[in-house]
């Protein structure tokens, strides 16, 4: 095969210019120099550069030396060689010179038939562009992706080591103790091979780097980072590993003797993180070395990853990417490498920094949701980081995480929390850690939390200023270490000995999909039972008709999948069912387990007509929104599109017909009852409903025990309320009490929209159903399906 030709376009109209590209292409092409490639700079009236700019390596003007007669200037294109002149490929130093026809990118990926844009002034990834020309637009060749996928089973084959340390350096790196350090994998980054005694107490088995400019590049920067890696390697015989991209400049130019220890990862479409490199050496592209090598090399080969000098920053600071340790970086290059490539720089550094504080939060989720234990030495502005930042650590013995973090938030619940946290810690069978997440309690119950805390280490508190459950919980998820997750507010409890550890055993067999819950009875505030359980009868997906029956109390999943989604903040009404739902419309699922594994306390304040009000109201918004599509999100295409409209119109159908049933029973105002009905009337939807949800509606209005002859007795006397308020119909209005006014105004209702008998029907069942109970429920669905009484 000949050799390759390249060409510069458009020509070069000043020496600056020329020199700049000259020596910058005997460094990127090299690889393909060395093996007789021809390079024609098109620069009428220049001659051939002698001194290489100051911001660029100075060992370039010996590279060029010695590949003079293959760089070659000509005055015009027409003076190339007609044999060269077919095969050339172009290169675009001047990024305006070229057509908007098709995006830069797309013209990188022509490969040839358009030219290479490697405008650095210009084009943000011009380096990347060069780096591709000579790696077989990253892929490299198969000989090279055999040897690097035989030398990383060898790593993976050789590792003993139970953990391994991984590195940034941000500032916070000056405060870990290397010398501490127990034994573990070791992996140093970046430019921290700039000082030597900080390797010196690493010790480092693997050297990870992959930024085009700062390591691949020909600044001055990159010069002094390849001088020290060299050493590096050679004295520790520690293995680079960076992206196949890099692979045609570090083969030409680092020293053949270190070059068996070269792994060049192939880069892949941004997605999941790469876990098992051993069994398919490659990585998905992302914007920075800890995401795209540092965990992936390192859970490849270990279960266990200790982090430390990964500082991110504010958003506030947003002049650079984030801060550095002076003491692993080289700061006398910092202006000359922005000089030598200010295309890359000239970028909004928010947009950056908000991508990798994403990727970041997903890749921990997956690798903890897959048995991995991740913490942190030293702090960080990262969410995901600083959620994992432990500063009582004990290197020397790292306990494992816990099965399952407890999440509880906490306002102003003295009176039962006492009984929640021991529900807690009388859990067996299971490694549990309980985070009882204090929004700014103003009674003695954090102080209960505390004493709570000094008896059991598993009991942790984390406080906050008041902000509502939504903010609560969602710290919980953050802060949490288990792998798995579940929910109790302060005020209720788990039921029995085996609720944790019952539902992680259902989660260990279960796919990584899959969300558990079981039932959630309900009690009273003095913890008499209602005979009523929130359950789940069967498998509950986006859409199903049962999609939105269960209660938070009785969820559990592995952490990274509950913290795909978030609680809605400022939200105090249906919270729960918000955060539920947008999980299952991420495509999870939720699987019933048999039993009760915590209980509900219906207080006298959940119970009143304006609180109940208030949930419904805030749940049929939701249902409404599950409805609508949500074309451009994360939800997977299935479920985009919404709910079917006739689930969600049953869904919100039986919930007013349980808030008008409630408000009835609460003797809420005729004014409340009446616009409810006119409301759902001049929609011409009835109120159906069904003799359970009937009798659990009246079970929560009046906090009586479902099935017992208290609720009954209660109902019955509001029935005998009605038949009275009917027969009284032609009695002055204003002579009547509350309770039959609101009669009247509901039989009026109905008769004024064309006699509709289905909501006096579900009116007369609701006030009148110990009847129904004793007649059997066909006779209600006789009723409800148009038949007189």
């Amino acid at each position: 095969m000949s050799p390759l030709a390249y060409a510069f376009t458009p020509a070069f109209a000043d020496a600056a210019r020329l020199a700049d590209y000259y020596y910058r292409t005997a460094w990127y092409l090299k690889q393909d120099l060395m093996r007789g490639a021809t390079v024609y700079f098109v620069a009428p009236g220049l001659t051939r550069p002698t001194a290489v700019p100051e911001v660029l390596a100075p060992d370039l003007a010996e590279t060029a030396a010695d590949f003079e007669h293959q760089l070659k200037l000509v005055g015009s294109a027409d003076q190339i060689p007609a044999t060269d002149r077919g095969r050339v490929r172009w290169l675009c130093h001047d990024a305006t010179a070229q057509p908007a026809r098709r995006s830069v990118l797309q013209r990188i990926r022509d490969r040839g038939k358009r030219p290479l844009i490697i405008d650095h002034a210009r084009f943000q990834f011009a380096s990347s562009a060069w780096l591709k020309a000579t790696s077989n637009n990253g892929e490299g060749t198969a000989e090279q992706l055999r040897e690097a996928r035989a030398r990383f089973a060898a790593i993976a084959k050789a590792c003993t080591a139970k953990r391994a340390f991984l590195f940034g350096t941000g500032p916070s790196f000056d405060k870990v103790d290397l010398a501490a350090l127990p034994p573990g994998l070791r992996i140093a980054t970046n430019s921290m091979v700039a000082n030597p005694d900080v390797l010196e107490q690493l010790k480092p088995d693997i050297i990870v780097a992959s930024d085009p400019i700062f390591h691949a590049g020909p600044s001055r920067y990159a010069y002094e980072f390849r001088h020290k890696l060299v050493s590096a390697i050679e004295r520790y015989d520690a293995k680079f590993i960076f992206p196949m991209r890099d692979v045609g400049v570090y083969t030409a130019h680092l020293p053949a003797h270190i070059q068996h220890q070269l792994i060049p990862v192939p880069l892949t479409s941004p997605g999941q993180i790469n876990y098992r490199m051993s069994e398919s050496l490659s990585t998905a592209t992302t914007g920075n070395v800890m995401t795209l090598l540092l965990l992936p090399v390192a859970a490849s080969l270990t279960k266990e990853l200790v982090l430390g000098g990964f500082d991110g920053r504010s958003l506030e600071a947003n002049d650079y990417f984030w801060q550095h340790s002076s003491t692993v970086q080289i700061n006398s290059e910092m202006a000359s490498i922005q000089q030598a490539h200010p295309a890359f720089f000239a970028i909004d550094y928010d947009d950056y920094y908000l991508t990798h504080i994403d990727v970041v939060r997903r890749y921990l989720d997956t690798l903890e949701t897959n048995g991995y234990r991740i913490c942190c030495l030293t702090d960080s502005h990262v969410p995901a980081l600083k959620s994992r930042f432990d500063s009582d650590l004990d290197l020397l013995n790292i306990q494992p995480s816990p099965d399952v973090s407890v999440i509880m938030p906490n306002y102003n619940s003295g009176v039962f929390i006492d009984d929640a946290i021991r529900s807690v810690r009388d859990q067996r069978q299971v490694d549990y850690e309980l985070l009882v997440i204090d929004d700014g309690s103003t009674d003695e119950s954090l102080e209960i939390a505390r004493r709570h805390a000094r008896e059991d280490s598993k009991v942790r508190i984390i406080e906050q200023d008041h902000a509502g459950v939504s903010a609560a919980r969602n710290l919980g998820l953050l802060a949490a270490r288990g792998r798995y997750c579940a929910f109790l507010d302060s005020d209720d409890r788990l039921t029995g000995p085996d609720s944790l550890s019952s539902r992680v055993r259902l989660l260990r067999d279960a796919a990584d999909d899959v969300i558990v819950a079981g039932d959630v009875a309900l009690r009273t505030e003095d913890d008499k039972p209602l005979n009523a359980d929130i359950s789940v009868p069967s498998a509950v997906a986006f859409g199903t008709p049962n999609f939105c029956s269960l209660n938070i109390n009785g969820v559990m999943a592995r952490r990274g999948v509950l913290r795909q989604a978030r609680f809605p903040a400022g939200v105090s009404y249906g919270e729960d069912c918000a955060y539920v739902q947008d999980l299952l419309r991420r495509g999870y699922r939720i699987l019933p387990i048999r039993g009760t594994v915590a209980t509900y306390r219906m207080s006298a304040a959940s119970a009143t007509q304006s609180r109940m009000r208030d949930h419904v109201l805030g749940v049929i918004d939701l249902l409404h929104g599950l409805g609508q599509d949500r074309l451009n999100s994360v939800y997977p295409a299935p479920n985009r599109a919404g709910a079917a409209a006739d689930v969600i119109a049953r869904q919100i159908d039986c919930r007013y017909a349980q808030l008008i049933v409630h408000l009835i029973l609460n003797d809420a105002p005729a004014k409340d009852i009446c616009a409810m009905l006119d409301s759902r009337l001049r929609q011409r939807r009835s109120l159906r409903s069904c003799s359970g949800n009937i009798e659990r509606t009246a079970m929560r209005a009046m906090r009586l025990p479902r099935g017992s002859s208290e609720l009954r007795n209660a109902v019955k006397l509001r029935s005998a309320a009605i038949h009275r308020a009917v027969a009284a119909q032609m009695e002055p209005y204003e002579r009547l009490d509350p309770l039959r006014q609101q009669i009247l105004i509901f039989l009026r209702v109905c008769e004024a929209h064309g006699g509709n008998r289905y909501e006096r029907i579900a009116a007369y069942a609701a006030f009148g159903y110990s009847e129904t109970r004793r007649r059997g429920s066909r006779f209600l669905v006789r009723l409800l399906t148009g038949f007189r009484q």
